[in-house]
């Protein structure tokens, strides 16, 4: 209680914080989810340009079927890039079945083939 510096906190699990803890708190910003449309505008801003990308490469399906917040978002676009890159080729529904579903299992979200939707057919079938 005597700290006069500046700290930041960050948490996903705000009921898990003391309420007396709380109340020292002098400001508290919560940033809520992504809407569908900032899903796909931070879609778009987090994959290579379009002349890197196949042309049927649907970004807003991505923003709808995908309820993933902006860190989850840049993750799943940066491995899907990085997918693309190894193999040379434009990113794809293939690459980008690939990151969602690593993201979906670092966050611990279902990620079955019902779960990844259109996306599942671009999966390989496990050996």
């Amino acid at each position: 209680e005597t700290f006069n510096g500046v700290t930041v906190l960050a948490t996903n699990l705000r009921a898990n914080l003391d309420p007396a803890f709380t109340r020292r708190m002098q400001f508290i910003v919560d940033f809520p989810m992504p809407q569908q449309a900032e899903r796909e505008a931070l879609w778009r801003r987090n994959l290579p340009l379009p002349d890197w990308r196949d042309p049927d490469l649907d970004i807003a399906m991505l923003a709808e079927r995908f309820r993933f917040a902006g860190g989850n978002i840049r993750n799943a676009a940066v491995t899907a890039t990085h997918l693309a890159a190894a193999e040379g080729a434009r990113l794809g529904h293939r690459h980008l079945a690939r990151a969602i579903q690593r993201e979906l299992e670092k966050s611990g979200l279902p990620r079955g083939t019902e779960d990844l939707g259109p996306l599942a057919h671009w999966l390989e079938p496990a050996p």
